[in-house]
């Protein structure tokens, strides 16, 4: 099939551009709203106070015990020979009892952010790579929209350039 002037790579490209685009709405707020959640992980924007009471192994050290429960930011506060306090709870070396309270997201937003930073070990993870190169294509395909020496083209390569050069900025700070 040649190209002629009504069925240019330009006009094909810049279909594909919008109908993936459209269709990878849903994906992209997903994203964003997860992107922006991520970024205020380390405040208690939208979190809620959760008490968790679990048993693990016993007669760990105190930093053995907030490695084990994933708890990097607390510090232990006391020790004594039964009990270790950290910030946010406390931990019995007898029985192995843990008890802390944890600032979480509610359940659907937590199911958001987990997406976002999926393991290649788990069966989501083509999804998050097909997104991933549909949102290169359509990063890419923007250049090839328009015509070389057109005026929507030298508009469209000076915002790129202008895109670039902020990243790059962004890279270096």
């Amino acid at each position: 099939m040649g190209i002629t002037k009504n069925n240019s790579i330009y006009k094909w490209v810049r279909t594909l551009h919008r109908d993936i685009g459209f269709f990878l709405i849903g994906l992209t707020v997903i994203y964003c709203v997860s992107g922006i959640l991520l970024t205020l992980r380390d405040t208690d924007f939208l979190k809620s106070d959760r008490l968790i009471e679990k048993t693990i192994d016993s007669g760990l050290t105190g930093n053995k015990v907030l490695e084990t429960l994933h708890l990097r930011r607390e510090k232990i506060v006391s020790e004594n020979q039964n009990e270790i306090t950290f910030t946010t709870g406390t931990y019995n070396k007898v029985s192995g009892d843990v008890s802390y309270r944890s600032q979480e997201l509610p359940s659907m937003l937590q199911g958001l952010n987990a997406l976002h930073v999926v393991s290649s070990k788990d069966s989501k993870h083509w999804i998050t790579l097909t997104y991933g190169v549909t949102l290169l294509f359509l990063a890419l395909s923007s250049l090839l929209m328009y015509r070389p020496g057109t005026k929507r083209f030298k508009r469209g390569a000076l915002t790129a350039v202008s895109g670039g050069i902020a990243s790059v900025i962004l890279l270096i700070l």
